[in-house]
């Protein structure tokens, strides 16, 4: 913390707003130069007071109605008091006295050196401070608003503009509990995801995680176009309601039609629609979940080794797939030739052939052909390796 705080004073402006105070020491008050900095620390809060500007003039109309009406009471009010305390009160000898006290009353500083002497006169003093009050927290929260407005705005404009520089990035339909795991997970493996969610206080919380979230409705087309689908490489639904999930599959497959769609489900039956509609793979939380509670009975030693393989945080062991490429140096050769166990020390487990079932412990004389997807388990950095050495063309 101290080394942060340590970089931050080291900052030009930082010095700038330091050396700015120098001109109420007595010592360097004359010196000319030194109230220049004063002047360079405004450009500092240039942008800040631009904004502020921009914010007024976006709301004129609102401000200089309330401010034409407070001046119209406030007038009534020091007109008021001038009559209930021009003949008994020593100090009141004009209408500008009376404007003044109203000035100082509505705006509760309250100096104390005209005060009323009648009883009509604290009536008209007595609403003059409520009035006061009341319209000067009118003003506030047109103010408040206005910039609340204006910020969340920036703030949701600064995400799209990180959302439209992401590129193959997975799209994360709903902030709950599952939606956060999801999230959590693809954090922890540095793929880039943006999230959304309607609630716009589960949107602040991902926020407040470092990821990148926005809110909206996933059943309305802006969203996704803010989404840029086009160049999202997958679309993960968390929301366990099916109506929700149909419209996004449909709007997804229309969008972008051969983009990655998962899925979620409840029943067999929402799976079967989901999946008809264009799904690409639908999972089902509570058949998973009933899975998971067999094999820890059944097979407990298995299950800890898979547990261990998909777990984001293992990083001695992972299970990746990776397809092959046109033109790849594994390509139109044996298992066995590509050396993958014995130069990378990475095992495949299974291959994906592109119109065919999976080939699960593939034998040594398989042949590895362009759109095969290799199922493989190894070392996080040997895989790596292997990845690299798959991109690079012949």
């Amino acid at each position: 913390a101290l080394g942060q705080k340590w970089a931050w004073m080291r900052q030009p402006l930082s010095i700038i707003d330091l050396l700015a105070c120098l001109p109420l020491v007595p010592l360097f008050g004359a010196v000319a130069i030194v109230r220049v900095l004063c002047i360079l620390k405004l450009f500092r809060y240039s942008r800040q007071l631009a904004m502020v500007k921009s914010v007024l003039k976006g709301h004129i109309q609102e401000l200089t109605a309330v401010l034409m009406g407070a001046a119209i009471v406030w007038s009534l009010v020091a007109l008021a008091f001038f009559v209930a305390e021009r003949l008994d009160n020593p100090r009141v000898h004009s209408l500008w006295d009376a404007y003044y006290w109203m000035l100082i009353t509505v705006t509760t500083l309250g100096y104390g050196d005209i005060v009323p002497h009648t009883a009509l006169g604290q009536a008209v003093a007595m609403v003059g401070v409520i009035v006061g009050i009341t319209i000067t927290t009118f003003i506030s929260l047109i103010l408040i608003t206005a910039l609340t407005e204006r910020l969340l705005y920036m703030r949701e404009n600064r995400m799209e503009l990180r959302i439209a520089s992401l590129a193959d990035y997975y799209i994360v339909c709903g902030l709950s509990d599952m939606g956060r795991v999801v999230c959590g997970n693809l954090s922890a493996l540095k793929k880039p995801f943006v999230a959304v969610d309607q609630r716009l206080e589960r949107v602040e919380a991902a926020v407040r995680e470092g990821w990148l979230a926005i809110q909206g409705s996933l059943q309305d087309e802006l969203t996704w176009n803010r989404l840029t689908l086009a160049k999202a490489k997958g679309v993960i639904i968390t929301v366990n309601d099916e109506m929700t999930n149909i419209s996004v599959v449909l709007i997804v497959r229309e969008l972008a039609p051969h983009c990655t769609i998962i899925a979620c489900s409840a029943t067999p039956n929402a799976e079967k629609r989901l999946l008809k509609l264009g799904a690409t793979r639908v999972v089902s939380p509570s058949q998973i979940g009933g899975l998971q509670f067999i094999h820890s009975a059944l097979r407990p030693t298995a299950l800890h080794f898979l547990d261990l393989v998909m777990k984001s945080d293992y990083s001695e062991l992972e299970m990746e797939e990776l397809p092959l490429p046109s033109m790849s140096a594994f390509e139109n050769i044996s298992l066995a030739d590509s050396r993958i166990r014995s130069e990378f020390n990475v095992i495949v487990v299974g291959i994906l052939p592109r119109r065919d079932k999976m080939i699960f412990n593939p034998r040594a004389d398989v042949i590895l052909q362009p759109g095969d997807t290799l199922v493989c388990l190894g070392n996080a950095d040997d895989m790596h390796r292997l990845r690299e050495t798959i991109a690079l063309r012949r």
